[in-house]
């Protein structure tokens, strides 16, 4: 090889190098300067700008003037800009300009931060359950978030199902625990089931408590349990992935993933389940139910922004019936009444309301974006659930973290918000 040859392959190396370092995104330094305004004529605070990809990735934030400067690679990329109260757009910016985000309906005053899994949600208090081992009790007011109490109980948790002043978790590796939480600064352990390991969803009615496997396809087990604290194995049932349980009448309705997304068992003999019911379709990913209504959640709009969800009639869960499908602006996780429904606009929190005589929802409030972290107390949200919103509890699952209002407060995404008034 000739040395001329040689230099030059040094050269390319070297620049090829140069060209790869960094640690993080694109520092912004001569780049775009934008401004974000409210289409209120505001000029939005906080704003999040970001687009990009891996190196040339670039993610900045508005200024108390709504300005913000971008590196000038983003004039190449689609940049997405996100602000709490403000529907999100996305744009290809160019220097100088001025760009207006739509205000939502309703506003979202952001509160605070509440970590760890939320099992209870009741005017001026939280629960929270650690994955350590502690149950912990919040305050809260348009103020703040405080934490007053912590107690110990079941570490390892997987799931958990609140049944009045009762606490039911699924572990790891030491089987399913029941607590009384009437005093949740001092738990009393009720019951200890030993069941093998890995368990995951769990749901509890009478004295019948169904687990599941976690990570793999497994058993659905039933137990039967006493008053005394003693209980028995009563009947095993299949072999699939099981994301959530929950019982509805004399059923035992099993969410799975796209395989397998919704089985009902008929549990009125527990000791003899037998399977009444199996839908499945790839195009839905999972499932909510609000009374005697299953929700299949879309993976994707059926276009820009617009949701369709089949409705399954389980008032007579043996006989599942389809009724007409409603629509949706965003992608809805929990109804929480009548009237709204909690889930996301564009990846963003969003609350939705029910359009009058139409079988629609839209979007009327949106919170900070779900994927960076808002200036609140307690930093990065951990995933969790909400099994009980004021007096009116619900089986939902771990992959959401959404559940309902209780008066002016909504928890979503573990950050608590109040509606403005």
């Amino acid at each position: 090889m000739n040395r001329s040859l040689l230099r030059l392959i040094i050269l390319s190396l070297a620049v090829v190098i140069v060209g790869c370092g960094g640690d993080g995104p694109t520092e912004p330094e001569d780049g775009i300067t934008v401004t974000v305004m409210s289409d209120t004529g505001v000029p939005i605070e906080g704003a999040q700008l970001s687009g990009g990809i891996d190196w040339d990735y670039y993610h900045v934030r508005t200024d108390s003037e709504g300005k913000a400067t971008l590196p000038k690679p983003a004039a190449h990329w689609d940049t997405d800009i996100r602000a709490h109260n403000h529907f999100p757009q996305t744009v290809r910016v160019q220097d100088g300009f001025v760009y207006h985000l739509h205000k939502a309906e309703v506003e979202l005053e952001q509160i605070g931060h509440v970590g760890g899994y939320i099992v209870k949600f009741t005017r001026d208090t939280i629960l929270q359950l650690q994955y350590h081992g502690e149950l912990t009790t919040l305050l809260y007011d348009e103020t703040g978030v405080r934490e007053v109490a912590s107690a110990p109980v079941v570490q390892q948790r997987r799931r958990f199902e609140l049944h009045g002043d009762t606490l039911w978790c699924s572990t790891f590796d030491t089987g399913v625990y029941a607590y009384d939480i009437s005093d949740p600064t001092n738990p009393q352990q009720l019951l200890h089931i030993v069941s093998g390991e890995n368990l995951g969803a769990i749901a509890v009615q009478d004295s019948l408590v169904a687990v599941a496997g976690g990570f793999s396809p497994h058993p659905v087990t039933l137990f039967a349990f006493r008053s005394d604290g003693t209980y028995e194995t009563i009947a095993e049932w299949g072999d699939i992935y099981v994301a959530e349980l929950e019982f509805h009448r004399d059923a035992l309705i099993v969410y799975g993933n796209s395989n397998d997304l919704v089985t009902v068992l008929d549990v009125s003999d527990p000791a003899n389940p037998q399977q009444v019911y199996r839908w499945t379709d790839p195009y839905y990913w999972f499932a909510f139910r609000e009374g005697d209504t299953i929700y299949p959640i879309p993976r994707t709009p059926l276009s820009s922004h617009l949701y369709a969800y089949p409705i399954l009639d389980v008032s007579e869960p043996a006989v599942p019936v389809w009724r007409p499908e409603i629509m949706s602006n965003g992608q809805m996780s929990a109804i929480v009444n009548d009237s709204l429904a909690i889930g996301t606009y564009d990846y963003q929190p969003a609350i939705l309301k029910r359009v009058p005589n139409r079988s629609r929802f839209h979007t009327i409030a949106i919170a900070a974006p779900l994927f960076t972290n808002v200036s609140l107390p307690g930093g990065y949200p951990d995933p969790g659930v909400i099994l009980e919103a004021g007096a009116r509890s619900e089986t939902t699952s771990d992959f959401f973290q959404f559940t309902g209002m209780v008066d002016d407060y909504v928890l979503m995404e573990q950050y608590l918000y109040r509606v403005a008034p």
